[in-house]
């Protein structure tokens, strides 16, 4: 186990609460989505990206996690160059029409909040793939980034629907 990851095993979530859930003073909701194509295979496909760290490395990132898939209670480091951002994995869904995975950040990470990377099989046959944050900045480099830390979040979430669409 990389011993960065080991040093936040017993960290507790810098933010509760849910993705859909309340949105703090001082934090920000971003929800973007993007068609994936329609019916059961498109959905099956995307489902499993998600399901399997796969978005969050096709997106760039390096990931180490105490599982090999999203799990309840799962700590994951994703790191990007330099920087380290760890998460610990609050909720999966695998339901006949919606599969992801949200989770909340621990000490360390540049943002403080939650994370939700979800796919929906529409009733209309069609298949969305769904980011959903509410985030506030944590570390320092984060807050003085200001709004240009959330155009930067904004670019990651757009990769992160790239691959979760195919």
């Amino acid at each position: 186990m990389d011993a960065r990851l080991e040093r936040v095993l017993s960290a507790e979530p810098t933010f509760t609460g849910d993705a859909g859930g309340p949105c703090p003073p001082g934090f920000h909701r971003l929800r973007l989505e993007r068609w994936a194509g329609t019916g059961d295979q498109v959905f099956e496909r995307a489902a499993a990206r998600v399901l399997s760290w796969q978005v969050l490395r096709q997106a760039g990132l390096r990931i180490d996690a105490t599982a090999e898939r999203p799990e309840p209670g799962t700590t994951v480091l994703q790191r990007l160059g330099p920087v380290q951002a760890p998460c610990r994995v609050a909720t999966v869904v695998r339901e006949p029409r919606r599969a992801g995975f949200s989770y909340l950040t621990l000490p360390g990470h540049a943002e403080r909040g939650v994370e939700q990377f979800m796919v929906e099989h529409r009733d209309d046959n069609s298949v969305w793939c769904v980011v959903s944050s509410i985030s506030r900045p944590e570390a320092w480099y984060a807050r003085l980034g200001g709004p240009a830390g959330r155009l930067v979040q904004q670019l990651m979430v757009r990769r992160y629907l790239a691959a979760m669409a195919g």
